[in-house]
């Protein structure tokens, strides 16, 4: 099943196993503690189309492993 990656406001939401973007939406959405896109939505003060505009979902076949040579697994613990 394809995985998306889910970003609101320049944040990275989260992943989500579905297979459409839609379904990866719905996901997200509910992880946040609503019912819908309709009513998370109505909560941020947004119509649908906008709340779903502001919404940016990739699929993570696009999205390559962190390169260790860039410093990502950098462990603090270690020093």
């Amino acid at each position: 099943m394809p995985r998306y990656l889910v970003s609101a406001s320049s944040f990275i939401s989260g992943t989500y196993k579905a297979e459409t973007p839609d379904a990866a939406v719905r996901l997200y959405i509910q992880d946040a503690g609503y019912q819908s896109v309709e009513a998370a939505a109505e909560a941020s003060g947004q119509s649908v189309e906008r709340f779903r505009r502001d919404l940016i979902v990739i699929d993570d076949k696009f999205m390559s492993e962190p390169d260790p040579r860039d410093g990502y697994d950098y462990d603090p613990q270690e020093d």
